[in-house]
């Protein structure tokens, strides 16, 4: 059985994390502020995208057409030997009107229909510090341990090979076992 998490678990979480911060501050004069500079958002999903592309033999195409909820989003289909097999919005920068956290939605779990054709579109979402006109998005490294997670999900969710849609991707899998691919 779970433990239910209460707000005093949240708290000791949020104090033990800034401890953490302010204890490599003080030991090692090393603030996570000083590496954001080499964690720009758009780079970093770009090396991840390529990663992907090279693990999984397929291409991205950046989806300019395609209309998204809110303008910050970047769409990318993908291909397999040229052929449409998936489409991924990534939403990842914080907003008013969006929950906090992170997590990947998948609108249309990946499987292999009757004609043999695939297709499947997913959201990967996180909140990140906005792009400014002055400044990109940079990440903290947390923040990019966080996107590589939740695209291990989208990785579970795009390339299931099962021709059975109810049990494709995460539907597949229990979920105290669902985190295990997530660990890319």
């Amino acid at each position: 059985m779970q433990r239910v998490k209460t707000n005093r678990d949240l708290s000791s979480h949020l104090t033990s994390h800034t401890d953490s911060q302010k204890l490599k501050e003080q030991k090692f004069q090393f603030s996570e502020n000083e590496i954001k500079e080499f964690f720009e958002q758009k780079r970093v999903l770009r090396g991840l995208l390529e990663l992907v592309s090279k693990l999984f033999n397929i291409e991205w195409g950046e989806n300019i057409d395609t209309p998204a909820w809110e303008g910050e989003i970047t769409i990318f289909d993908i291909y397999r030997d040229k052929s449409l097999v998936g489409r991924v919005y990534f939403d990842l920068e914080s907003r008013e009107s969006k929950r906090g956290g992170a997590w990947m939605n998948g609108w249309q779990t990946h499987f292999i229909d009757e004609k043999g054709k695939t297709n499947s579109q997913l959201c990967v979402v996180a909140n990140f510090q906005r792009a400014t006109k002055e400044s990109p998005s940079l990440l903290r490294h947390d923040d990019v341990v966080t996107l590589f997670h939740e695209m291990g999900h989208a990785i579970h969710h795009l390339f299931s090979k099962t021709k059975e849609y109810s049990i494709s991707g995460v539907h597949g899998v229990a979920w105290d076992t669902v985190e295990f691919p997530s660990q890319f």
